[in-house]
């Protein structure tokens, strides 16, 4: 959906917009390199394996397409000191592309071995270029994947913003082994870029705030096959992110992590409990955070017809520099409970969704009013003024329908309300429904139809604090 760069204007090439240039294009020869490495691997390993067979045929798939994205809000404007005036209503259009695409894979062996792909979009104003590639090497024991992605994208028409144009590379290699039957350590490592092109943004001031940034880190894990298809995972990661342009957004996260998911007749359950610390480049920083996560969900049948389906999740954040006013720790607690029912390829749910945040300062937090820092006087708000703290019910309503060969939809809807502890300009209560729609059509044998939306409503008690928000994601594809 993405529209090639056209260069009206020559921008003024500054420092940082060569070495941008310089690193995007080492990048770039980085990616057909490891491209290249992943065939010669692929190739060593088949002529070294009997399982791999230079017989296989090549495969190659194209298809292309249309495609559609479509972002917008819509609420009033009020005007000036007259809060109880209705100004005008503003539908606010954040995305609104039409594009067409080309999509290519490449199967070098026939197989999964090795996946290529180049995948091309053009909209009204941007380009965008992803190229991926896939590597899945396996024995007895073992099994070795790498995967990489290449991405840019460019503005052609309008101005440009932050954001707009960029370079991203993320790569990724993971090794498993079988100790036993039922137990396999594994440990992987990634990297990821993000090279923002801002030069042309430089005489603004703006530079600061679009900064690019290198990330990276590593995960090992174990994982334990339990009776015939119970699962219980062990893992531990290590990422650290490095921001060129400002070492205070720069941190290092580590991160452990256990995954249960079991199965009873036709009835599973899954349990995750995940626990992060993250620490910024900067002692003391008021960001410095350790996260909580522990979350649950199963689907009970009741016979061949009826299922009952519970979720809960439970999650924490605790900021360690107790003196801040600004970042409160949070507890949000969800649940949901819905009673499915099966009709041959289709399934009805309904039942009520709950989900609650409470949020606390440290024991030496100072209202902003008190501080003398200028920014914080300006702000006029106390730490109860900052607070969130909401309390939502609601009722879903959910259909699906399933077909192996031409269709797979999704449809669900939430009626609620939303109630805020406190109440201000920034914050009311209201009502609320919102409607989400997933769809895959098979069209005819090589054409497919993709979609994906959501629209949500609100409704407080003043009429101007009211807003609508719409998403629309779609692609006609045909496959040949």
């Amino acid at each position: 959906m993405f529209m090639l760069f056209d260069i009206v204007r020559k921008p003024r090439v500054t420092t940082m917009k060569r070495r941008q240039e310089t690193i995007s294009c080492h990048l770039a020869k980085l990616w057909l390199l490891v491209s290249c490495l992943s065939l010669a691997v692929t190739s060593g390993a088949n002529a070294q394996n009997s399982a791999f067979s230079f017989s296989s045929p090549a495969k190659l798939r194209f298809s292309t397409g249309t495609s559609y994205s479509y972002i917008s809000q819509s609420f009033y404007e009020t005007i000036a000191d007259t809060a109880l005036d209705l100004g005008a209503q503003i539908n606010q259009e954040y995305l609104n592309q039409p594009g067409v695409f080309l999509d290519i894979i490449a199967n070098p062996f026939g197989d999964r071995r090795l996946q290529l792909e180049t995948y091309l979009e053009q909209s009204s104003d941007y380009f965008r270029g992803r190229f991926n590639s896939n590597v899945t090497l396996r024995s007895s024991k073992d099994r070795f994947t790498f995967s990489s992605s290449l991405e840019i994208r460019r503005r052609s028409s309008g101005q440009v913003e932050i954001g707009d144009e960029y370079l991203l590379g993320r790569a990724r290699a993971k090794w498993s082994h079988s100790i036993s039957k039922r137990v396999q350590p594994f440990v992987s490592v990634r990297a990821e870029f993000n090279s923002l092109d801002n030069a042309n943004l430089a005489d603004s001031g703006l530079i600061a705030f679009g900064s690019g940034y290198e990330r990276f880190g590593g995960q090992a894990g174990l994982g334990i096959d339990i009776g015939k298809l119970d699962r219980l995972t062990f893992s531990g990661t290590f990422e650290g992110r490095v921001v060129a342009t400002d070492t205070s957004l720069a941190y290092q996260l580590q991160r452990f992590e256990i995954d249960y998911t079991g199965f009873l007749a036709s009835s599973y359950y899954s349990l995750e409990l995940s626990l992060d610390n993250r620490d910024y480049n900067i002692s003391g920083d008021d960001n410095d955070q350790t996260w909580l996560r522990v979350a649950g969900n199963a689907q009970f049948d009741l016979g061949s017809r009826f299922a009952i389906e519970p979720r809960l999740a439970v999650e924490g954040i605790n900021y360690r520099l107790d003196t801040s006013s600004f970042n409160l720790d949070q507890q949000r607690i969800e649940g949901q409970a819905k009673l499915l029912v099966r009709a041959g390829k289709a399934t009805i749910g309904i039942g009520p969704r709950f989900q609650a945040l409470t949020q606390s300062a440290g024991p030496n937090a100072t209202s902003p009013n008190s501080a003398t820092d200028a920014l914080d006087s300006a702000l006029l708000v106390s730490v109860e003024d900052l607070s969130e703290e909401y309390f939502e019910t609601a009722t879903v309503v959910s259909f699906e329908y399933f077909t192996l060969s031409s269709l797979l939809m999704t449809l669900e809807n939430q009626f609620g309300l939303r109630d805020y502890d406190v109440e201000n300009s920034f914050q009311t209560d209201y009502a609320f429904n919102r409607l989400s729609l997933l769809s895959t059509l098979k069209v005819a044998e090589n054409i497919k139809l993709d979609v994906i939306g959501s629209i949500e409503w609100e409704w407080h008690d003043q009429q101007f604090d009211n807003n609508t928000f719409y998403l629309l994601n779609s692609s006609f594809r045909y496959m040949f």
